[in-house]
């Protein structure tokens, strides 16, 4: 018997990409009696909790009373599927088309070995024949970002990622049990980079299932308000998952991450942001919550720092960049120091 699949779309303001994705869930290879799709609205205002139950009564609706952010409303999904005991969750983008055998390609991909928590489908972007994301990748400086991204289409093998991209991305729930949920402080950008980097230090895998595709509308956002959260949460998961040695070795990058930022966010306009992140940790109130999330974090590590670090990158790829030359040179600097530094990382 095939084992049962909760899949979970976050909703927000999600009205006009909702047709095509739910359309197409409803075209999935999969047993009916296996699988269920919960969506998680966020408090949207433009009539999608309306909708999905006028249009599609089959889907199950959970309604937040706020906004919780992407971390919120998946982590009250992935609740929800393992209070009702099913085998997997599977996260998907609102933004997404599934092509019909998705789910079975990553479920068959988890079940040849106990020790995958996480499958990621292939991403494609919607409407071309070209890659989002064929896995993720980190740089050690705890940036992230979607691996092949603008790469035309090509035959692939299933592999170790860095971390699965939580737009499309299969999930072990007896895992999830143990290691936990996403990372709701975190509300939005970096959840899925921190849960993937968890993973491997509890002894776990993240696989990309390339037969597995989904199409993603996907849209490099401008906004100002993402710089905030993402540098924001790149220091939290950097503080909460490396070992305190490793931070030290790092020290001199990070000196440099913090000019190169302040000089792009100054011309880009997001200083306010980026001075807002850094201030959140120099707040009292945030010490002991993230003193005991390291805890946390540390007290699942069954793998090493040496071993984790082998499957981080030194250089950003792929990338609708806000500087391109800023970021080639930051790649010839940072890779020399990565080569330095990494024989030095034996614990």
């Amino acid at each position: 018997m095939l084992p049962r699949i909760a899949v979970i779309i976050a909703t927000y303001d999600g009205r006009q990409y909702l047709p095509d994705c739910l359309s197409s869930l409803h075209a999935v290879d999969y047993p009916a009696d296996r699988w269920e799709i919960v969506a998680v609205d966020n408090a949207s205002g433009d009539g999608t909790v309306e909708y999905i139950r006028q249009a599609f009564p089959r889907v199950t609706v959970l309604v937040q009373d706020t906004n919780t952010g992407f971390a919120g409303a998946n982590n009250r999904g992935l609740q929800y599927a393992l209070d009702r005991g099913f085998d997997y969750a599977y996260l998907l983008n609102q933004d997404t088309v599934v092509t019909p055998r998705f789910l079975r390609e990553v479920q068959s991909v988890a079940e040849t070995d106990v020790v995958i928590a996480a499958v990621q489908s292939k991403l494609l972007l919607y409407g071309t024949a070209k890659i989002n994301s064929w896995g993720n990748a980190i740089h050690f400086m705890g940036f992230g970002y979607a691996g092949g991204n603008g790469m035309p289409d090509a035959p692939l093998t299933v592999r170790d990622i860095a971390y699965p991209s939580g737009a499309a991305v299969l999930l072990r729930c007896a895992v999830l049990r143990q290691v936990g949920l996403l990372d709701g402080p975190l509300f939005m950008y970096h959840e899925d980079l921190e849960l993937g980097w968890r993973l491997w230090l509890a002894g776990y895998r993240c696989v990309v299932a390339p037969q597995s595709v989904v199409y993603h509308k996907y849209e490099f956002s401008r906004s100002v308000t993402k710089w905030y959260w993402m540098e924001r949460n790149r220091i939290r998961v950097l503080m909460t998952h490396y070992r305190w040695r490793t931070l030290a070795l790092l020290v001199p990058a990070v000196l440099v991450v913090d000019g190169g930022m302040i000089c792009l966010s100054i011309r880009h306009g997001f200083l306010r942001q980026l001075l807002a992140a850094h201030a959140y940790f120099f707040r009292p109130s945030t010490w002991l919550p993230l003193w005991r999330r390291r805890r946390e974090v540390q007290r699942l590590r069954r793998v090493p720092d040496r071993e984790v670090v082998k499957r981080f990158v030194s250089r950003i790829e792929f990338q609708d960049s806000p500087s391109t030359g800023t970021t080639r040179v930051a790649n010839i600097v940072f890779g020399g120091y990565w080569r330095a530094v990494l024989p030095l990382i034996r614990w």
